[in-house]
């Protein structure tokens, strides 16, 4: 190759540095702006990851252009991490791509006898699908009004008694009613209720605890209607006035025996919605008081029909007698999201195993999971998600929600997700999953981050939490109108959790800024 020469002393000497510099400069930073913001983009990231504070912490950081593809920013992409919430977000996005954003679940009622003189001779069955929004969520707190909606179709046939009992089908979910590895000081809690293919109030009671005077024991009431599914042991106490509060919940976890041994100062309340035991069994015991409540006397008990019988109902045989519909996939992969609601999430889960799972070509195997399984779930999800190009010989995927602390997945994990609802063919989907997410100092888990600066009221992401594991996934628009897909998950931290948010809040900060 002929070699250049360069002769300074040719051009005036005030321009040779600039051109003698330009000369050695890579000609693609040299010639693209956007080239150049790149390092800068990086130094700063990696200003605000490697501050002091997290030297013992495992970051995963992923950000991408998601209109373009181009990957502006890694740090152990392609390593595994806990992702906690964010997990949900592999769940409504195959829910809304395999089901359809217009998915709504059935739930009927049926009876197995025969309706005479205003006497229903027989058993009244419900037949669950999975649904997990029976209850107050989306009936502005009326917890008990689909059953009461059922009271009155029975009194519009004229029935007033049932001879026989109250039994709940929960058998499209299987019985593992928790997920893998889900922490045991957690189930008495909300946010691990039981999964179960037949339940209400997403299957807990909702414990109001009031000071009386100090010295005395608490007030504690419950909802729905005070029903004896439950006991409450009460050892709480009422301290005086500006008592450090004390709290303290317990359930037997073989059963529905529930302590309270709070300390509240006088003049404080306290709610706590505690998970119940067999959630199946709760649905009918509630069904059955609400039919009494209304007038129609049941001569019977309230069942899961597995304690009942060992027989599959044929409903093409029993009488139908009402139906509640639920909100649709769009609702409800909004309540998952912007709520971090597990217990919707892990239904959403079984609900592929169940409806998705089998007719894949897995569920043809010897050693075939069971439909509505955990384990088809995760069949059913990773099927989509290797559809979109995730890897998934790599990605572990054993609930919906992320309560489970064997979820493995990788930053270029979520972010090749985002990039596939990006660009996803049915708008109806796309619109709806990034609908789904909460937005930064608004709604949500977002709504106490991001209430000033540019990502305010921009960004969207999914929160995750669970002990040394903190993740933020989502999306933000640029200064320069370019939508960024970031996953920013941090694992093994000791800091306080509100450290590692004010690092991720940074990061999502700057890209909003970004001008590219």
């Amino acid at each position: 190759m002929r070699r250049l020469k360069l002769e300074v002393g040719a051009i005036p000497k005030r321009c040779a540095a600039i051109w003698l510099l330009a000369f050695l400069c890579p000609i693609p930073y040299f010639l693209s702006p956007a080239a150049l913001s790149q390092p800068s983009l990086t130094a700063q990231v990696d200003a605000i990851l490697n501050d002091s504070a997290f030297v013992d912490a495992h970051w995963g950081v992923h950000l991408v252009n998601l209109d373009t593809g181009q990957t502006l920013y890694r740090r152990n992409a392609e390593k595994l991490f806990i992702p906690a919430s964010t997990q949900k977000l592999l769940t409504t996005a195959a829910a809304l791509d395999l089901l359809g954003p217009g998915f709504a679940y059935e739930t009927r009622l049926y009876h197995d006898g025969r309706v005479e003189g205003g006497v229903l001779t027989g058993n009244l069955i419900v037949e669950g699908t999975g649904d997990p929004t029976i209850g107050g969520r989306y009936t502005d707190g009326d917890k008990t009004a689909t059953f009461r909606a059922w009271a009155e179709a029975l009194r519009a046939q004229g029935v007033t008694r049932v001879t026989g009992n109250v039994l709940g089908d929960d058998d499209v979910f299987d019985e593992t009613v928790l997920g893998p590895s889900w922490s045991w000081d957690d189930l008495p809690f909300y946010y691990a209720a039981e999964v179960s293919g037949l339940n209400f109030n997403e299957g807990t009671v909702e414990l109001l605890v009031e000071a009386t005077t100090p010295g005395r024991p608490t007030r504690i009431t419950w909802e729905p209607a005070m029903t004896p599914y439950v006991t409450v042991e009460n050892t709480s106490m009422t301290g005086p006035a500006g008592t450090r509060y004390d709290e303290g919940y317990a359930r037997d976890l073989s059963g529905n025996a529930i302590q309270v041994s709070s300390t509240l100062a006088e003049g404080a309340r306290d709610f706590e919605a505690i998970a119940v035991r067999n959630p199946t069994a709760y649905f009918a015991q509630v069904l059955l008081e609400t039919l009494e409540a209304q007038g129609i006397a049941v001569d019977g008990q309230a069942f899961d029909a597995d304690a009942f019988t060992d027989q599959a109902f044929d409903y093409a045989r029993l009488t139908p007698l009402a139906s509640h519909r639920s909100p649709t996939l769009v609702e409800i992969a909004r309540d998952v999201n912007v709520r971090s609601n597990n217990l919707a999430a892990e239904h959403l889960f079984k609900t592929l195993g169940a409806r998705i799972y089998p007719v894949l070509p897995e569920a043809a195997k010897d050693d075939a999971p069971e439909p509505g399984s955990f384990q088809a779930g995760a069949l059913a999800t990773r099927a989509f998600l290797g559809r979109v190009g995730v890897d998934t010989s790599r990605v572990r995927v054993r609930d919906g929600s992320g309560l489970s602390y064997q979820n493995l997945v990788r930053p270029a994990d979520f972010t090749a997700l985002l990039r596939a609802m990006h660009t996803h063919p049915e708008p109806g989907v796309r619109a709806a999953f990034f609908d789904s997410l909460p937005v930064g100092g608004r709604d949500g888990t977002l709504a106490r981050r991001f209430r000033t600066g540019r990502a305010g009221g921009n960004v969207r992401a999914k929160t995750g939490f669970i002990t040394s594991a903190r993740a933020l996934v989502g999306v933000v628009t640029t200064a320069g109108g370019s939508t960024i897909g970031f996953a920013l998950l941090a694992n093994h931290y000791s800091v306080p959790t509100r450290r590692v948010n004010a690092a991720q809040d940074a990061v999502v900060e700057l890209l909003a800024g970004w001008p590219r």
